[in-house]
């Protein structure tokens, strides 16, 4: 059964990883991925019902953005 948080993370995962793919780069980004995540996942966690949250973006084998 899918509970709220896989549903959660799917979402992330939908919403984000189109915009920032080397297929879709064809025109520069507007908004740097820090100040989308720092703006949807609040919003998203509050959609669905996510009382807390740790994440870390991984680029390149170094981590490039984090947030507890």
């Amino acid at each position: 059964m899918i509970d709220r948080r896989n549903i959660f993370f799917i979402v992330i995962l939908i919403v984000l990883i189109p915009r920032f793919a080397p297929s879709c780069a064809k025109e520069p980004a507007e908004e740097t991925l820090d100040t989308i995540l720092e703006r949807e996942i609040p919003r998203l966690m509050e959609a669905s019902n996510v009382p807390g949250l740790s994440m870390a973006v991984v680029q390149d084998g170094r981590i490039f953005w984090t947030k507890p």
